[in-house]
């Protein structure tokens, strides 16, 4: 909608995050949005292409440790790790929302 795809090509050696909040479904040269960087985020807000009625988003990322680290920062379930975690989980009726 308002997203305007940039090519990453010259960026592949910088760590770079691509917010593809407006970009849904775009692809540069083949390639989808969120999948030539290292990390691809997605905004489910309101205003968004996608919504589940509040503030979610989704990450999208080619190496699975990266992706493991991020799940265990947002899950907050008391383990006494010291480690610091958030509950950035969506509600069962966002997820709901956003499944339809």
């Amino acid at each position: 909608m308002f997203g305007i795809p940039v090519d990453l090509t010259d960026f592949k050696s910088k760590i770079t995050i691509e917010d593809c909040a407006q970009a849904l479904g775009a692809k540069v040269n083949g390639v989808p949005v969120g999948l030539q960087g290292n990390v691809g985020i997605y905004s489910f807000y309101a205003t968004k292409l996608i919504t589940s009625g509040g503030q979610c988003g989704m990450l999208v990322c080619k190496d699975k440790s990266l992706v493991d680290k991020v799940k265990d920062y947002r899950e907050f379930d008391y383990r006494q790790d010291r480690k610091y975690r958030f509950n950035f989980q969506m509600t069962d009726l966002q997820a709901a929302i956003g499944r339809e």
